[in-house]
């Protein structure tokens, strides 16, 4: 007898099922998160992972016993370490994710050809990609052919492959394509990657093993399937930048044994992902000595990176001018003008403004606002700014400059790069350095008088 597709409605965010769709969800009160998801009838359903498991004892603290040495793995790629905290951490799981073709399969795979250089046995699970296809970028990256390889997709066969093996690292490359097939619903479901995380997790724990998980990303720039999937795994990482361009930057946004403020930043590259050791100068290259260019810094986890701001202010020909911002907010851009007209009676109203930051960067922090500000004067006036000059602060609504964190941290990088000008709020910091400028204007009014 055929089996009987049915539809049901589950809340991505806490798994609750309904029989018809609803907008907000009655049991975590969320919304927006219930989707519609197939289901065959007639499978039975697969009994919890944890069914079989063997009791564990109660321990004292002084009982166990922990080694960093023996329990975390360094991935020989520093960047990657930074970002996890040292390295992979022994009985863990976790969730590397990223939109598509940016760079998830070939980090795994440049992390195994590391670890295995370092005497690990490693097991790549490609459910998505033929082991050709693998075989093939293997040879593009120079990695080390001893890393072993699998088609299998089917949670039940991999459970047994992964148990039989005596690999230390398994990489599971998608989770969205592995399904059970005692779950009644196709895979990239969130039962079906509900189910197959736990497996997963409990293999990792119960076997010493370490297990890396590619997630897919949503339209949205979320991850694929329920949010519970994010709480079971040990560590998120994600991996963005933009394709079209070659600069690739490594996040964790959660991490059970250590910090979520570091990044790891990459280049890519034809012979693969290439380690960047100093992002601070990484967007600097052929900075020009022309109007409407300044320097500004922002912090990316807990480092400072340097970035040029480029202006371009001219006459409207429209009735309404236009207002262009890449990289940043544009209503951030409409408040740097409001202040510009206000404070200093510049009328900007009357031209047409360009805002870009170099390389594509994409910038969330407050603290450009002094610099895109120079950098929108400068156009205006057409007049260059002082050499090796950078601009760090916020520029508050009635025109004054305000303090930003880590002030220290950004003028002391800005110094040792060689800048000679450093223009920062009006704040309790000594000039320990030779043969350069810490000035600190209250307005953006003092500033222009000392850069204009």
């Amino acid at each position: 007898m055929a089996k009987k597709e049915k539809k049901v409605y589950i809340c991505n965010n806490c798994g609750k099922e309904y029989s018809r769709w609803l907008g907000k969800c009655q049991e975590c009160g969320m919304w927006g998160t219930v989707e519609e998801q197939i289901v065959i009838k007639g499978k039975k359903r697969s009994s919890s992972p944890s069914k079989n498991k063997k009791s564990m004892g109660i321990k004292r603290l002084d009982e166990i016993d922990f080694s960093e040495n023996k329990q975390i793995y360094s991935t020989g790629i520093s960047e990657l370490d930074r970002v996890l905290g040292g390295g992979f951490f022994q009985k863990s799981i976790l969730l590397l994710s990223g939109d598509p073709g940016i760079g998830k399969s070939t980090l795994m795979l440049q992390a195994a050809d590391s670890l295995i250089k370092n005497e690990h046995k490693v097991l790549y699970i490609s459910a998505e990609e033929s082991v050709e296809q693998i075989k093939k970028r293997s040879l593009r990256l120079d990695v080390s052919q001893d890393l072993m390889l699998t088609n299998e997709d089917r949670l039940n066969k991999i459970n047994n492959l992964i148990k039989k093996s005596d690999s230390d690292f398994v990489i599971i490359d998608s989770i969205q394509t592995i399904y059970d097939e005692k779950v009644d619903s196709i895979a990239g479901t969130i039962s079906q990657i509900k189910n197959a995380t736990i497996s997963l997790r409990e293999i990792a724990h119960d076997y010493n093993k370490v297990v890396l998980v590619i997630g897919h990303v949503t339209k949205s720039g979320n991850i694929a399937g329920p949010k519970l999937l994010e709480h079971m795994v040990d560590v998120v990482l994600f991996f963005e930048g933009e394709q079209k361009k070659h600069w690739r930057i490594l996040r964790s946004q959660k991490n059970r044994f250590g910090s979520t403020r570091e990044i790891g930043v990459f280049v890519m590259k034809e012979e693969g992902l290439i380690e960047v050791s100093n992002p601070s100068t990484f967007f600097m290259e052929n900075v020009p000595d022309l109007s409407g260019s300044a320097m500004v810094s922002i912090i990316e986890g807990m480092r400072p990176i340097f970035l040029e701001v480029q202006a371009l202010v001219s006459k409207s020909f429209y009735s309404m001018p236009q207002r262009v911002a890449n990289g940043v907010n544009i209503k951030l851009l409409n408040i740097i003008l409001a202040i510009i007209e206000k404070r200093l009676n510049y009328q900007v109203g009357k031209y047409d403004v360009f805002l870009n930051i170099v390389g594509g960067f994409k910038i969330r922090e407050p603290a450009v606002g002094l610099g895109m500000a120079v950098a929108i004067i400068s156009s205006l006036l057409d007049k260059n700014i002082k050499k090796n000059s950078i601009f760090i602060g916020e520029l508050g609504l009635s025109g004054e400059i305000r303090a930003v964190p880590l002030i220290k941290k950004r003028v002391r990088e800005a110094a040792k790069i060689g800048y000679e000008n450093i223009f920062i709020p009006k704040i309790s910091l000594k000039n320990d350095y030779k043969d350069i400028k810490i000035y600190k204007p209250k307005t953006i009014t003092e500033l222009v008088d000392i850069i204009f």
